[in-house]
């Protein structure tokens, strides 16, 4: 097969084995998207989806070279320069692919946005000179990663943190850690697995109890598996764990929020970890029969799927908060590629990154600038309903864009949490 438009023409030959030396190719091979055989010998669907991030993204034609075998350029929909990547399987430091993929701005020469902040700059520089005294935020899956650095900032401008984790021995080691930098941080660590809805629902009974106000919710926490697991409601593990946990948290904890920037007048903020993985899900974008009945999984389909889910969560949120005019903001962002330990569940996806890693990496202070951007700064005051990287308004994709999949995935979510 000959790629077109300047792309490099890319052929991949027939494995014995499911995909050892190349275990995506798949992704862009009609026959074996629908099959998952062994074939490996044509990618037919690689130009068309190639051609279609280049119209996404105003790619000039000439600007990528990714063969077939080298799946990463389909997660790079804004690369302006040649690359080759290696998908060796050999291991790597684990990768949170929640940011796969290159942002607007070409964050790699860490240019400047609208905001004034890059990919470079860290969570304590876009919110130096905040003053959040007073304000209590929920972060799930704050025992490490961007979620640990994310509370560390928060209780550094007097936040006080409650601390949402499924390893409670973790969360209070990191709360302490945290502690013993900030001496009389607020900081509080509850357990909580999202991916038991009875865990989400005593999680929401504990924190009631206490008797804080809400002014932020960080819904942060999130997996990526190898194979199909069902999590203990039935449910695909990381549509149940990425979304639906978190759909459900949002419910339980909103009137809470709702009362407190009302008796406050302090603007609430929701905000939505996503991913750039959004733009590799299934052709509709939610495939809600594979919620429940997961047949054919492909993990880093369904994963893309759930961070997609994250993106329209926040744009029906915001419609149904705006109707009732409810002075809550919600948005999603993506964080940039990190090293976390999102990927404790996989080891072939981080050969993915292994040729780039080095220059597309962020730390995990950068890694959580957005989110901590969103979440205090007053530049974002009034903005609800968008997608934000690098600490700037950031475009999805056009399944993220779309209000009835928003609309009917609100309803379907709906539904599960209540059944």
């Amino acid at each position: 097969m000959t790629a077109t438009k300047g792309l490099a023409s890319s052929t991949v030959k027939k494995e014995t084995r499911k995909y050892d030396k190349y275990p995506f190719a798949w992704i862009f091979c009609r026959r074996c998207w629908k099959k998952k055989m062994n074939c490996a010998d044509e990618v037919s669907g690689l130009t068309e989806t190639l051609e279609e991030e280049v119209a996404r993204a105003g790619l000039a034609a000439s600007g990528v070279v990714v063969p077939a075998r080298q799946v990463l350029g389909h997660l790079m929909p804004k690369l302006n320069s040649s690359c080759k990547l290696n998908t060796s399987t050999s291991p790597l430091p684990e990768l949170d692919v929640r940011q796969l993929g290159t942002e607007s701005g070409m964050w790699w020469f860490n240019r400047k946005g609208p905001s004034g902040f890059s990919s470079a700059s860290t969570a304590e520089e876009v919110t130096a000179g905040v003053d959040a005294g007073g304000l209590v935020a929920v972060i799930t899956g704050a025992s490490s990663g961007i979620g640990l650095e994310t509370a560390r900032v928060m209780a550094l401008h007097g936040v006080h943190v409650v601390m949402a984790v499924r390893n409670v021995a973790a969360g209070h080691k990191a709360g302490e850690a945290i502690r013993a930098e900030i001496p009389g941080a607020g900081i509080r660590v509850l357990e909580m697995d999202l991916s038991s809805m009875d865990s989400v629902r005593r999680f929401a009974t504990e924190f009631e109890a206490l008797n804080l106000p809400l002014n932020i919710l960080i819904n942060n926490a999130g997996i990526m598996t190898r194979n199909c697991t069902r999590s203990i409601d039935g449910l695909e593990l990381q549509f149940a764990t990425n979304h639906i946990g978190h759909f459900l948290l949002t419910n339980l904890l909103l009137e809470n929020m709702k009362r407190t920037s009302r008796e406050t007048g302090v603007e609430g903020r929701i905000i939505n970890v996503s991913s750039s993985a959004h733009f590799v899900t299934y052709p509709k974008g939610i495939c809600f029969d594979k919620v429940k009945e997961p047949s054919r999984f492909i993990s880093l389909i369904a994963y893309g799927q759930s961070k997609l889910a994250n993106i329209l969560h926040s744009t029906e949120l915001s419609r149904v908060l705006k109707e009732d005019g409810v002075n809550i903001s919600a948005n999603a962002v993506h964080p940039g590629v990190v090293t976390t330990n999102l990927f404790r569940h996989r080891t072939i996806v981080n050969a993915l990154v292994k040729s780039i890693g080095r220059i597309i990496h962020k730390t995990v202070e950068q890694g959580a600038a957005t989110t901590c951007y969103v979440a205090l700064h007053s530049q974002v005051t009034g903005i609800s309903g968008k997608y934000f990287s690098n600490c700037n308004l950031d475009t999805p994709s056009s399944h993220a864009s779309n209000p009835e999949l928003a609309k009917k995935l609100w309803e379907f979510s709906s539904m599960i949490v209540s059944s």
